[in-house]
């Protein structure tokens, strides 16, 4: 598949991009700290991509996460900022040998957020729920649906790391800094 970019700078050059992260682009952009803005969109899933992947992985794929990939293949926006890191020890999840586990995003290094399947094989869209996994190989309970996902990605503005916020590190001073500025 071939990756399509979008312009960096002045926000989103196509207005579909622009509607689905509610604006972030100029939102980062007009951030003190925040440089070098981009946005990389993929083409959208075909059907039978999806139905190769659920036959593949002996999973139902949840509706909403269908209709995201039918829509856009996901997007890749990357900016640059400063971080620190913390530590502390946080709650623990009730996986067990059944349960399949996909990630979901890289969060760039500081943590994977993954859907899982907690029932195992064959796999049910109800049964799926979507957890962080941090640095420290600690579980957290993020939602139950890749919609509320997507809406609590949407509110914390997708800034690195904002998952650290349903745990109890909690975010880091400079991310806190940097979601104030947007308010």
């Amino acid at each position: 598949m071939e990756e399509e970019a979008s312009s960096p700078g002045l926000g989103c050059s196509k207005p579909h991009l622009e509607k689905l992260t509610l604006g972030i682009t100029r939102i980062l952009e007009s951030s003190p700290g925040v440089t070098e803005v981009t946005i990389i969109e993929k083409p959208p899933a075909e059907r039978h991509m999806i139905s190769s992947w659920e036959q593949k992985n002996n999973c139902v794929m949840p509706e909403d996460v269908k209709n995201f990939y039918l829509m856009t293949n996901g997007f890749h926006m990357t900016w640059s900022v400063k971080l620190d890191a913390s530590d502390d020890q946080p709650e623990k999840p009730h996986f067990d040998s059944r349960s399949v586990i996909f990630e979901l995003d890289s969060c760039n290094g500081s943590g994977k957020v993954c859907l899982v399947y907690k029932s195992g094989k064959p796999a049910l869209a109800e049964d799926t729920e979507i957890w962080f996994l941090d640095r420290a190989l600690y579980w957290h309970f993020l939602t139950d649906t890749f919609t509320a996902y997507y809406r609590l990605l949407i509110t914390h503005l997708g800034l690195p790391q904002w998952q650290y916020a349903f745990t109890s590190y909690g975010i880091s001073p400079q991310a806190k800094v940097i979601k104030h500025n947007r308010l």
